[in-house]
């Protein structure tokens, strides 16, 4: 079933606004809380079908296709343009707990974006130029599973002091060495790591933190405008990631207690861990995509904080020139010393 939602009094398409955080009307800018809207106002489609694999809807709006697949939970008809959700991914079993709404806007994201890329050193200057841009910017509710692990652990680690004492010409170094142990019980909560095969993990965790006081319980009216995805992966196949951060926490957190040293190595580590909870949400990322001289670059943006993750093209010639004015400084260095001698 494709839903959309509908203004009530205009019956335009109400879209989440992520700059005031309520519905807005596309058509007449009626504005209204996600908690004020009632669902039965939003206009629904039971008209849904399978073939060739793809799952597939008519808009409620204009009657086109609306080809989706097995994990999608929110998209836009590529006819009229209308935000549909597909209410089976958000209800019952794969309903998430909670959502976090995007807090920064499609275009702020675009300039946030292309600032961040063109601050790189040694970025070329016609990277996403006026002239060269072939770009793709969707927001993307991306699931996550959130874990609250407690942990009891225990670390071994050699610690040294150096000591140097001079006696007129003399110089004795002393180095003293320690075996230090620290244990200790931890307790973390809301552990995040995203349950989508299309995302990549490492670029996920990159992203974090993301402000859970913002998170809201959930409610399709978020999603409206964007698109989303129901989780593709379970919270047991997710939960070594989450264990494996929640014991390097501890081991962290333990680590930092050993003070006063001039050098501390961990030789041994013991940490056991018990998931006290799992809870299911939707977390907000700009997902922007470039194409530059025949190769596609992607960059992710927290939605919330504006952080971003991605690998921008390297200039050769900018390389070139720093590697050059870096070696006659060397040079010029050297002449300088050798002067002195």
């Amino acid at each position: 079933m494709a839903t959309i939602y509908k203004c009530p009094t205009c019956g335009g398409n109400m879209l989440f606004d992520a700059q005031t955080g309520t519905l807005r009307c596309e058509q007449c800018s009626n504005e209204m809380p996600v908690e004020a809207y009632e669902e039965k106002d939003a206009k629904e489609e039971a008209n849904a079908y399978e073939e060739e694999g793809k799952r597939q809807y008519r808009c409620p709006s204009c009657g086109a296709t609306l080809v989706t697949d097995a994990y999608t939970a929110a998209t836009t008809c590529a006819y009229c343009g209308s935000p549909n959700i597909i209410e089976e991914q958000v209800d019952e079993q794969f309903k998430p707990d909670t959502v976090l709404p995007f807090r920064i806007e499609k275009e702020d994201a675009r300039t946030k974006l292309k600032a961040w890329c063109k601050g790189g050193l040694l970025t070329p200057s016609d990277f996403l130029s006026t002239n060269a841009v072939n770009e793709k910017l969707q927001g993307i509710y991306v699931p996550f599973w959130l874990y609250d692990i407690d942990t009891d652990a225990q670390i071994e680690a050699m610690a040294e002091k150096v000591k140097v004492r001079r006696s007129g010409n003399k110089e004795t170094t002393t180095r003293y060495k320690y075996r230090v142990e620290r244990a200790g019980k931890s307790s973390y909560g809301k552990i995040p790591r995203d349950a989508s095969k299309r995302m990549d993990n490492e670029e996920m965790d990159l992203l974090e933190p993301f402000q859970m006081n913002e998170a809201r319980p959930f409610s399709g009216a978020y999603l409206s405008g964007y698109s989303a995805e129901r989780y593709s992966e379970t919270k047991d196949e997710v939960y070594p990631r989450a264990r494996d951060a929640a014991r390097q926490y501890a081991i962290d957190e333990l680590r930092e207690t050993i003070l006063g040293y001039d050098s501390v190595s961990i030789t041994s580590s013991k940490v056991e861990e018990q998931c006290r909870k799992v809870e299911y949400a939707l977390y907000p990322v700009w997902h922007y995509e470039y194409k530059y001289r025949n190769k596609l670059y992607e960059f992710m943006m927290n939605g919330q904080t504006g952080k971003v993750v991605g690998k921008p093209p390297i200039s050769v010639a900018k390389v070139a020139f720093v590697a050059v004015t870096t070696f006659a400084a060397t040079l010029s260095l050297v002449a300088s010393v050798m002067q002195l001698l």
